[in-house]
Order: C-alpha cells, then structure tokens, then sequence
C-alpha cells in the first residue's frame, strides 16, 4: 500500500516519526520493540500515530534537520548527529505539549 496524499513536508513528518516521544509512544502503545531493531507494523497501526500540528516554521525546522542528517548519514554512516537528534527530541517535546515530568520519563526509558 502506498501513502500518497501527504499533506505535510515529508521530511517533517520523517522526524516526527524518528523521534524519540514517537519512539516511546509506539513501543508502549504496540509493544513491538523488543522484537528487533526493525519492528513491524501495520498500516492501520500508522495510521493511529498521533502526528502533532504545527506551524510552517515549525515543519520547516523539523524538516531541515532531517535534511541534514540524511547528508551526513549519506557522506558517513557513522557520523554522529546525537545533537541534531537530540534538538528534533526537543521540538517534537514542545510541539505535544509535554512537561519536564513527562520528558524525563521518556529520557529514561
């Protein structure tokens, strides 16, 4: 099946989906992490990921950051973006609203 009617910057929704809040999200809401590094799921599955609203800027920043680290990645594979990662965490945070409470559980896990 193929999704074809993104209605956001792909690369935006890329970051979102690579983030570490959907990352917690999804392993407590299917419990598939532990199956491997590379967890099935299902269409139905991605269709309930709650993806956040935001403003052009915020996709465009999202977005850019993903950039950047796919060329990184792409010249060196074992290049470290913990911080571009790390700023995308810190965003994705704040675009669902999540207090310091709530982050140092994800941070935890």
């Amino acid at each position: 099946m193929n999704i074809i009617n993104i209605r956001c910057n792909p690369l935006y929704l890329l970051a979102v989906l690579n983030s570490r809040p959907l990352s917690f999200w999804f392993a407590h809401k299917f419990g598939k992490l532990q199956r491997g590094l590379f967890p099935q799921f299902k269409i139905n599955e991605l269709a309930s990921f709650p993806i956040p609203s935001c403003t052009d800027e915020q996709e465009q920043q999202l977005a850019e950051l993903a950039e950047k680290i796919m060329l990184v990645k792409t010249n060196d594979s074992l290049s470290d973006t913990s911080s571009m990662e790390s700023e995308i965490d810190s965003l994705v945070y704040k675009l669902y609203g999540l207090s310091d409470d709530e982050i140092s559980v994800i941070q935890r896990s």
